[in-house]
């Protein structure tokens, strides 16, 4: 048994670097960072089907359901390039309402939002007589390794009171002015070296020191804390080896100026604020709710949110 959950921890690992995989060998799919074997056989919607039919019809939805996983409030299902919400969420329905006709490119795009009738929610089998809405997304692709570090880092900085005041307000100039100050940053210690002081110790943060150096660069409290975000933090962030000498500045400014992390952290840092443009405060953010889309990484299933406002969902008659 041991070997045989080596074997396929082994192969889940080499699928892409990707946290959801459909593995082209076997037809399984695994979830997360585990070994949850998905049977998709086994996993029908338990509505009555004449529900089912004016469903697809009214979501536009091809061929037949693929299972894609469920949560605490309701499942997914794929349908072609579209996905079948089914969920007991006010909030995810009212926020996923506010979006309609909307686009990002690091939010999904939401289709349709209705209510099921009562009598249908009677009808069903198990825990689908609970599941009040339907949404129907567009179907994103699986996200890479680096797009789940971003995440998580993120994830981790936005519970904090200065993270919600920064990462809900994020401007699309943020990351270019990031590499703009860390090139000033390395040719101003470049050219003098005293600007750096006293040397880290190994375990000391590199944020502490920007904290020190920043002011003798005339950098506004903003640009401090930009430049701390992407370089001072532990994404990636410089570390004792790194700003103890211009050398080692230069050499994390040619590691880092375009580091991807950096940029999918970007991302979802847009999208967050995209969100609460549309009077969303999506606070669930984590490495399930986040896939591909066009080669950026983008927000999906945006239940626990808070919705300030009160969007009209029909019922599917």
């Amino acid at each position: 048994m041991v070997k045989t959950l080596l074997e396929n921890w082994r192969r889940f690992i080499s699928l892409n670097e990707r946290i959801n995989c459909l593995d082209p060998d076997s037809g399984k799919r695994f979830i997360a960072d585990t070994l949850t074997e998905i049977n998709d056989e086994s996993h029908n919607i338990s509505i009555p089907p004449e529900e089912l039919q004016k469903i697809k019809k009214w979501g536009e939805l091809e061929g037949e359901p693929n299972f894609l996983g469920s949560g605490s409030k309701g499942s997914a299902y794929k349908f072609g390039n579209k996905v079948l919400k089914i969920t007991s969420d006010p909030n995810e329905a009212q926020a996923a309402a506010a979006l309609i006709g909307k686009s990002h490119p690091n939010v999904y795009e939401i289709y349709v939002v209705a209510r099921r009738t009562k009598e249908n929610m009677q009808k069903s089998q198990r825990a689908f007589k609970h599941l009040s809405y339907i949404v129907v997304y567009e179907f994103l692709d699986y996200p890479n390794r680096l797009m789940l570090d971003a995440t998580s880092h993120l994830h981790d900085v936005i519970r904090t009171k200065e993270g919600k005041q920064l990462y809900y307000f994020w401007d699309s100039s943020y990351l270019e002015m990031a590499r703009s100050l860390l090139e000033d940053f390395s040719a101003a210690i470049k050219a003098d070296r005293t600007i750096l002081g006293e040397p880290l110790g190994k375990y000391d943060l590199a944020k502490e020191k920007i904290e020190e150096i920043a002011p003798k660069l005339g950098w506004s409290e903003t640009q401090k804390n930009i430049f701390n975000t992407f370089y001072g933090s532990g994404l990636d962030g410089m570390r004792a080896k790194d700003i103890n000498s211009p050398e080692g500045i230069e050499e994390y400014l040619n590691n880092n100026i375009n580091n991807p992390r950096h940029q999918y952290f970007h991302q979802l840092a847009l999208g967050l604020t995209y969100l609460f443009d549309n009077n969303i405060i999506f606070n669930d953010l984590k490495t399930s709710n986040v896939m591909e889309k066009n080669d950026q990484v983008a927000i999906i299933d945006i239940g626990y949110s808070t919705v300030r406002s009160d969007e009209t969902i029909p019922e599917i008659s």
